[in-house]
């Protein structure tokens, strides 16, 4: 029983100090986000600011300058009115890439799990090394592909190549979803006069939507969050959020209020997302995504 309790409290301590790990950046983010720029360069900070104002948010959604707090640094207008369309173009590609991933991963990962053919070993094996190869060594190739099919600065290139990088992922997740369904599930469907394309869609579908759900969150915040490839696929048109933000280490020094703005905004859309659908994900990753490991 002693030793029992002090688990227990071994546990209790561990668990909070995780959670302050996790909790404090996002709160010391967004006090800097709603301080005066007086408090958020003194020397000695303070925990909770003294004064609260929300004028950066306003400043970024209506893309005026002049709404920014007095005494801040200096920031371009061209970059604070691009966040607006950062964000949305990071809206339409994390769509569009989670859209394809699931159009072509679902039914893929279920001829994965439920057939066996000529080749799969090795197709399996292909997508799995696909995700060990450095980004850095595919980049130029890709802007050069991306260029020749007139692509480039295009939300609809950037998702194809996300999808390419993010479909071996969702394929497999919901490979080790469709390998802990029951058979049974699919002779009753195929007794009943089901077709091949009925029993995927009418049947198991509607069985892996917590799957589906989990590994389409997880394409969407690695769709979200990329850097590299919309660094150098994009320049102007069609450049996301993590590139917006970067463009807060203006010529001035870094913006911290700004960054710290922009980061709490784009943490928002995931955030939201993974509060309402927080069922489903468990469940996925507890009867799908935990077979991976």
């Amino acid at each position: 029983m002693r030793f029992s309790g002090i688990r227990k409290f071994l546990l209790y301590i561990s668990a909070v100090m995780v959670s302050i790990y996790i909790v404090l950046p996002i709160y010391w983010a967004f006090i800097i986000s709603v301080k005066k720029p007086d408090e958020i360069y003194s020397k000695i900070p303070s925990l909770v600011p003294s004064k609260i104002t929300f004028d950066r948010y306003v400043a970024v959604f209506t893309g005026n300058e002049k709404l920014l707090p007095a005494g801040g640094r200096v920031i371009g207008s061209a970059t604070l009115q691009s966040f607006m369309q950062g964000f949305m173009n990071s809206i339409i590609v994390g769509a569009l890439t989670t859209a394809l991933c699931l159009l072509i991963g679902v039914p893929a990962a279920y001829a994965f799990a439920r057939y066996i053919f000529k080749g799969r070993t090795f197709i399996l094996s292909f997508l799995t090394v696909t995700r060990f190869i450095p980004v850095v060594l595919l980049v130029i190739p890709l802007y050069f592909i991306t260029l020749s099919m007139n692509l480039y600065d295009n939300v609809v290139g950037l998702s194809l190549v996300y999808t390419a990088f993010e479909l071996p992922i969702v394929m497999i997740v919901m490979m080790a979803y469709y390998e802990g369904l029951p058979r049974s599930l699919e002779d009753a469907a195929i007794l009943d006069g089901c077709s091949t394309f009925d029993l995927l869609f009418k049947v198991i579908v509607p069985v892996s939507l917590p799957g589906m759900i989990a590994s389409s969150i997880l394409a969407f915040i690695m769709a979200w969050q990329e850097f590299i490839f919309a660094l150098v696929l994009t320049s102007s048109r069609a450049k996301t959020m993590p590139i917006v933000l970067a463009e807060f280490f203006g010529r001035y020094g870094p913006q911290y209020d700004m960054l710290c703005t922009g980061a709490i905004l784009a943490a928002l859309p995931i955030l939201i997302i993974s509060a309402c659908l927080s069922k489903y994900i468990i469940k996925g990753i507890s009867e799908g995504m935990g077979r991976v490991i």
